[in-house]
């Protein structure tokens, strides 16, 4: 929420792996049109009970919807691709990038790590290797944080913001 606050989002928001809906809830506060997916049954059926206002869904983020593609001013993805194996993030990660209208922005926060760190466990930290891949003619990565968060252990996340350029 601390990203919203200095960055201002408007239009349409897509909310990947929204579990519960708490996240996709507070960007339609702020004024944003919601769509929130999830791959499981059960968070959707509870998110729509918390929050029956909002546009939830079950869906794969390995196979998204068509009608998805160029379509959302902001994705924001939270913890969802450092669940993913390696292989599939990449993947996942270049399909969320996909949803982003021309102007729009993908948000990702995750655990982070650097590239000679053993890659531990799932969650499996990403790295920033991994974010910046995801530049290309069409998308810069506009604002990149690494820090450690105030939990007990800290965990070292990182926020990165990737811009695609208007058409």
């Amino acid at each position: 929420m601390e990203w919203l606050d200095e960055y201002p989002a408007e239009g349409r928001a897509l909310d990947v792996g929204c579990g519960y809906g708490y996240n996709a809830a507070e960007l339609q506060r702020r004024g944003l049109e919601v769509v929130g997916f999830d791959v499981s049954p059960a968070a959707i059926s509870r998110a729509k009970v918390i929050h029956p206002r909002l546009s939830l869904e079950v869906a794969n983020a390995v196979g998204l919807s068509d009608a998805w593609k160029s379509s959302f001013d902001l994705v924001v993805e939270i913890y969802t691709l450092q669940v993913l194996p390696p292989a599939l993030r990449a993947r996942v990660a270049r399909s969320l990038r996909d949803c982003v209208a021309p102007g729009g922005r993908l948000l990702i926060v995750a655990r982070g790590r650097d590239e000679h760190d053993p890659e531990g466990a799932m969650p499996w930290p990403l790295t920033r290797r991994e974010l910046e891949e995801l530049e290309n003619e069409s998308f810069t990565l506009a604002s990149f944080r690494d820090f450690m968060d105030d939990e007990d252990p800290p965990v070292r996340r990182f926020v990165a913001e990737l811009v695609r350029a208007s058409e």
